[in-house]
């Protein structure tokens, strides 16, 4: 991204990196490992919508190459932020740039339609006292109350132990 960023003489580039993956014990430990870690879960639509005719706002998947490829690849400048090494495939990454050659910028926000955001899963490493807690303090932000707001169960789930449980 800082290659990107320098070739094409931007003074701002923010992106927002998303997974296509189901939830995976990997996303929870490299990207939010700690007891306060939050995944929203998005309308795909509804997401791609909300940047829709935004001035300097690109987005797809990121393309992952193996190492093998690297002599070979000669990709356009505007392919740079979308390339990944092969070993980080499993991440699934989708990513949303905004890019602005005039004006420098810490982010940009963009509104999001309502029903964007389809449930908030906390952290498999909350602590269960406080899931209760942060549920009702989020629930309380406008257009929550009806988002459903859950712990993940990554790590605890109750079928699974039933398994171990069951094991001779």
């Amino acid at each position: 991204m800082d290659v990107y960023k320098k070739k094409k003489k931007l003074k701002t580039l923010t992106a927002i990196c998303l997974s296509k993956a189901p939830e995976t014990y990997h996303h929870w430990r490299v990207f939010s490992p700690n007891a306060d870690g939050v995944c929203l879960l998005l309308d795909p639509v509804k997401l791609l919508k909300a940047f829709d005719g935004q001035q300097g706002v690109r987005h797809r998947a990121v393309n992952y190459e193996e190492i093998e490829q690297l002599p070979h690849l000669k990709p356009p400048i505007d392919d740079l932020p979308f390339i990944k090494r092969y070993p980080y495939e499993p991440e699934s990454e989708y990513r949303i740039l905004y890019e602005d050659a005039d004006r420098k910028a810490e982010f940009r926000s963009f509104p999001l339609l309502p029903g964007t955001i389809e449930a908030v899963i906390l952290s498999p490493w909350m602590p269960s006292a406080l899931v209760g807690s942060v549920r009702g303090l989020l629930k309380k932000i406008d257009g929550a109350a009806r988002i459903p707001m859950y712990a993940s169960t990554l790590i605890s789930n109750q079928a699974w132990q039933k398994v171990a449980d069951r094991a001779q």
